[in-house]
């Protein structure tokens, strides 16, 4: 399996990518890409499924377009492969296909459990103690998309099995016993 993780960790401030790259190796070959430049390389390349990592990126507070752009180029060339989002991955997959994302009134940092039920034959089912790690959430599902989980009025994992695009605002590399 070849999966292409797009790295979207800030400079200098990656916590959970280096550990999402590791859980990943363990399907197959990685390639991780930071920079615009490096998707352009590969992005011709066959991929069985991508993966958009977290950040500290915010989307509620002002970005500058190159943050996002490998985002959306994989987004939009990449229409026939699977692609996950992770926490900021799955809020900017929101944003792209017309969903809403909004700070919060607090940074999250917790561990708790999480029930993907909402929807029987989703491929995001079950229920599990997962890790949350953010400061924007988002709380409007794009059309073509379902929520799967939600807290309140944030939504937790969505999902559009239509257009192969699935999104967890929640960090599945990280264990919940983890530090």
């Amino acid at each position: 399996m070849r999966i292409l993780l797009v790295d979207n960790s800030k400079e200098g401030n990656s916590f959970f990518t280096p550990i999402l790259r590791e859980e990943l190796s363990k399907y197959g070959k990685v390639v991780s890409c930071t920079t615009k430049k490096e998707i352009v390389k590969v992005i011709g390349e066959q991929w069985d499924a991508v993966v958009l990592s977290g950040s500290s990126l915010n989307l509620s507070q002002p970005l500058c377009i190159s943050a996002v752009s490998k985002d959306l180029m994989v987004l939009l060339q990449l229409s026939n492969v699977p692609i996950l989002g992770v926490c900021f991955g799955m809020q900017l997959m929101a944003l792209a296909y017309g969903g809403h994302v909004k700070r919060m009134d607090r940074f999250v940092s917790e561990t708790r459990e999480t029930k993907c039920d909402k929807i029987k034959n989703s491929i995001l089912f079950g229920r599990f103690n997962a890790c949350f790690s953010h400061g924007d959430a988002v709380t409007e599902v794009p059309p073509l998309f379902e929520a799967v989980a939600m807290n309140g009025d944030y939504i937790d994992a969505m999902e559009s099995v239509r257009l192969l695009r699935f999104g967890v605002q929640f960090h599945p590399e990280r264990s919940p016993s983890s530090p």
